[in-house]
């Protein structure tokens, strides 16, 4: 269902498999990061940016939840003669959703298996 997508995993686990008591959640954001790829002379090769990185994760008693999203990403040709100086560019549309969106939600009911109730992309 889409409010799983939209919506807060803790939240949807609560409605889910009744009450919870979350032991230990952690979350952190990131405003962006940017890499750069050099050859051996050096030269800038390409340009990558990712933007609002939030990442979240939770435990409790019957599970545990991880969630990732990226608002935005551009990869750039920073050669000189490149005719495509943008490789990929995405940025945040009205609605707000990001361009990345991750998350899971495993069971620890069950510790001899890996049961997965939900993962998204």
């Amino acid at each position: 269902p889409r409010a799983i997508m939209t919506g807060s995993m803790a939240m949807f686990a609560a409605e889910r498999f009744g009450s919870h008591q979350t032991n230990f959640e952690i979350t952190a954001t990131i405003a962006g990061v940017g890499v750069s790829l050099i050859d051996h002379t050096p030269i800038e090769i390409s340009y990558a940016r990712m933007t609002n990185i939030k990442v979240s994760y939770g435990r409790s008693q019957w599970f545990q939840r991880l969630e990732v999203t990226v608002d935005a990403v551009q990869v750039d040709d920073q050669l000189l003669d490149s005719p495509f100086p943008v490789f990929l560019c995405h940025g945040t549309p009205p609605d707000g959703q990001p361009f990345v969106h991750v998350s899971a939600l495993k069971s620890l009911r069950y510790p001899s298996i890996d049961y997965y109730h939900y993962v998204g992309v």
